[in-house]
């Protein structure tokens, strides 16, 4: 008997313009790969550009208004450090994010010691307005917020708190005592009155200041705040009180 076998190898043969179908299909995706390859890295290339751009415009700003409005003749150490932070393009967005919060803070310290709203408004507008812009997932308010201390947001100084300057003035305190307490009652001095808690927390530095002072005048002075808080702010500074 004569057993007929299958030949499984054998591979039907394509037509030639079915070949030639496939091969173009082949070339055709290998040629969309390369395209769309190459746009990826082109669009890439294109935003970090445009972000070093923005990132620099930004650095730029901000250096320009601290070399005009203070009295450094150079970057600060500390505003060099965030610049770089901010440059690099393998920090973490969390790391350049708290660079502008850090930024923010110190613009805040001038803003206290000069009670300058420019400080303010530039912190406001160009530091918050960039990470908010550049940072939405991690940007939030109070990250950025300065609370009011200048007339122009605030209040003009009530005749009780020029009181109180003037007696800190005559006081026998030292020259750089008086600053210091004088600064922090500017701060206290020209918050609105909707800020009743951060005045409280201002007006008790100034008030332990004035009695640890071991000054007479002083002493009247910080005896003055004492009744003007509690009348106009229902604020308690009491020492017995607060130790217990």
């Amino acid at each position: 008997m004569q057993i007929i076998q299958s030949n499984n190898n054998i591979t039907p043969k394509l037509p030639n313009n079915h070949r030639k179908i496939i091969l173009v299909l082949i070339i055709f995706i290998i040629l969309a790969i390369i395209v769309i390859s190459s746009l990826l890295i082109f669009n890439k290339t294109i935003f970090e550009k445009v972000s070093g751009n923005k990132t620099e415009a930004f650095i730029s700003e901000v250096d320009s208004f601290i070399l005009k409005n203070t009295k450094v003749k150079e970057t600060p150490e500390q505003v060099e450090n965030t610049y770089k932070i901010i440059r690099d393009p393998n920090a973490s967005n969390q790391s350049k994010y708290d660079g502008l919060v850090n930024l923010s803070f110190l613009f805040s310290t001038q803003y206290s010691l000069t009670q300058d709203p420019k400080y303010r408004e530039f912190s406001k507008k160009v530091i918050e307005g960039y990470a908010k812009k550049n940072f939405p997932s991690l940007y939030h308010t109070n990250n950025f917020n300065i609370p009011c201390a200048d007339p122009v947001c605030g209040q003009e100084f009530t005749s009780e708190i020029k009181e109180i300057f003037k007696l800190i003035n005559e006081s026998g305190m030292s020259e750089a005592y008086k600053n210091t307490i004088s600064s922090n009652l500017k701060v206290a001095g020209h918050m609105p009155d909707s800020e009743v808690e951060e005045i409280e927390i201002v007006y008790w530095v100034i008030y332990e200041d004035l009695i640890f002072a071991s000054d007479p005048i002083a002493s009247e002075a910080a005896e003055f705040l004492k009744n003007y808080a509690k009348s106009k702010y229902n604020i308690d500074l009491d020492l017995a009180s607060r130790s217990l």
